[in-house]
């Protein structure tokens, strides 16, 4: 294919998209093909003409950005589409700086979100704008305006993340949902009936005729005569008035071969005299059941010894073991449920591995998209020390790309440990698939890479489902962007180590580790603040320090050397003595 024949089928794909407001990208970073359709986004498909342009404006940037980003711009574009519907914009010739201004200002004013959000989104747009205004429909000053939220980024307000009892408490959550669903998930099914006889001990046998009755089974006509006979030795006319005698006498015949002596010989056979001890007098039949159909434990010896303990789906089941689905959907228990109970699965949920995610993400401190993009063959043995393996992971955002999460067996295996057991509980359903984190319950039931979405909403119903709480009471719904921060603080609180900091979290810039620690109004800030005040003017805030706030050589690590700074010694002797 030469030069010119691949130029115009993009040219062609790129008017396709824009005629049909749908398109396929394979992302760049994945390298896995996404489908696109904008005419089913309700305020995009409104305004087509626009949404045209859209569409191949997104086409265009196929190779400049990622399905995760093309997802955030589509959904970004709703604010947009929303905007230019309530101004009755609909040409795209109308489409150009003034747009911008007006735009900016609504949403500074009308869309009803914080200033630093407002330009957030606005600058998430600013590259697809510039694209689209390279349309030809499109007027030439179309273009983003630059610096539209001065001072957006800094009026943001840092993620503080959990406390030290709201994350005990998801801790707590997390641990509780891993011992459920290890037995299910990851234990091994052992066979209870493979090889034995079926359980037909309570079900009643099958008559002459060829169907099940209770008369036909012995233990049934035993326990009759002994709780309505009163275990006496009755001739057949006294046992015809009895209730339901008549059909003693019919079974009992019938039980016997049609032998005229039969009742002599049902009696013989009980060994019935002066001595004879009941069996089942005063209890309920020892024949449960007309067919086996209706008892668990018979369709339990069926799964095992018919369907070889494979879980199945209701398609299958309805196909191949009719009866066995009949006796389900009458028992009115779904066959997931049926398989449940066996600690075997067919679907594979996202939120059957919600708590191994969650977990993971504590154990390693990592963004929530880099444990999302992990793969099965993530776990790096190190050739010089068998005791250390190391995780790989990418950030795509960030274009870090080959760094490791060292983990040595000597400290916290947690996070090894996990993945090999997610790679486990997968494997069945694995096929060629090489994420880390898949699921085959969606609506083509096949296996699949679980996306980002399904995290977030799983991720809110199992704080729903565990009532998770904040201190002040109100509900707390775990999101994964607040975890890395958290575990940032906590480590901080403990190390004071800013470059300590920066290496756990991956950081090319210290700045950046900073981000997550800008709290004002904690105790360890306001403890250096004013040993570092007192250190300048020395005698004139001693009696404004507050007695609770108890100072100790070990806090003053944060200087070069604070065993022999005999300043800062002298104060926090001070500052104990005043307390």
């Amino acid at each position: 294919m030469n030069k010119k024949t691949s130029l115009s089928i993009l040219n062609a794909a790129e008017k396709r998209a824009e005629k049909e407001l749908k398109f396929s990208i394979k992302c760049k970073n994945d390298g896995i093909a996404y489908n696109y359709d904008l005419s089913t986004r309700k305020h995009i498909k409104s305004n087509l003409k626009i949404a045209s342009i859209l569409s191949w404006a997104l086409y265009k940037q196929r190779n400049s950005i990622g399905h995760t980003s093309r997802i955030s711009i589509i959904e970004g574009m709703q604010c947009f589409f929303t905007f230019l519907n309530i101004n009755c914009i609909s040409n795209p010739k109308d489409l150009n700086k003034d747009t911008h201004i007006y735009y900016i200002a609504w949403l500074k004013k009308e869309a009803n979100i914080k200033y630093s959000t407002a330009g957030s989104r606005y600058r998430k747009l600013a590259t697809t704008f510039r694209v689209m205004n390279k349309h030809k429909n499109i007027a030439n000053d179309f273009l983003p305006i630059t610096n539209a939220f001065p001072k957006s980024t800094e009026l943001a307000t840092p993620n503080e993340g959990y406390s030290e009892s709201e994350l005990k408490m998801i801790l707590k959550a997390i641990t509780k949902e891993l011992r459920t669903n290890k037995p299910m998930l990851e234990n091994k099914y052992i066979p209870d009936w493979i090889g034995k006889p079926a359980p037909l001990d309570d079900v009643a046998d099958i008559s002459k005729r060829g169907v099940r009755s209770i008369w036909s089974s012995f233990k049934h006509l035993q326990w009759w005569w002994e709780n309505n006979c009163e275990c006496k030795p009755l001739n057949r006319k006294e046992i015809e008035r009895i209730p339901k005698g008549y059909q003693f006498i019919e079974a009992l015949r019938e039980h016997s071969n049609g032998n005229k002596n039969f009742l002599n010989n049902f009696y013989s056979t009980l060994n019935v005299n002066k001595a004879y001890t009941p069996k089942y007098y005063g209890i309920p039949s020892p024949i449960k059941y007309k067919t086996p159909w209706k008892k668990m434990d018979y369709l339990s010896w069926y799964w095992e010894n018919y369907m070889n303990c494979m879980p199945t789906t209701i398609a299958e089941a309805k196909k191949d073991h009719p009866k066995f689905y009949g006796a389900l959907k009458e028992y009115k228990i779904p066959i997931s449920n049926f398989l449940r109970s066996k600690d075997t699965f067919k679907w594979l949920q996202t939120s059957d591995l919600i708590p191994y995610y969650l977990i993971l993400l504590i154990r390693t401190g990592a963004n929530p998209s880099t444990i999302q993009r992990l793969t099965t063959d993530c776990l790096i043995r190190d050739p010089l020390n068998e005791n250390n393996t190391s995780i790989d992971w990418i950030k795509f955002r960030s274009f870090k790309k080959g760094k490791t999460i060292p983990i040595s067996t000597n400290n916290d295996n947690w996070p090894v440990m996990i993945i090999k057991r997610v790679i486990n509980i997968t494997q069945s359903i694995r096929g060629k698939e090489n994420n880390l984190w898949i699921g085959n319950s969606n609506v083509h039931k096949t296996t699949a890479p679980i996306l980002n979405t399904a995290f977030k909403r799983q991720v809110r119903n199992f704080s729903i489902e565990h009532k998770l709480k904040h201190d002040d009471g109100s509900p707390l719904y775990i999101q994964a962007q607040l975890i890395r921060p958290t575990i940032a603080w906590h480590e901080y609180l403990r190390t004071e180590d800013m470059t300590y900091l920066q290496a756990l979290l991956a950081h090319n810039k210290i700045t950046t580790t900073a981000d997550y620690l800008r709290r004002l109004n904690d105790p360890i800030f306001l403890l250096n603040r004013t040993l570092h005040q007192e250190a300048m003017f020395i005698g004139i805030t001693k009696n404004n320090i507050k007695k609770e706030v108890t100072c100790t050589e070990n806090i003053l690590n944060h200087c070069k050397n604070p065993i022999t700074n005999e300043e800062k010694k002298h104060i926090a002797l001070r500052v104990q003595n005043h307390a």
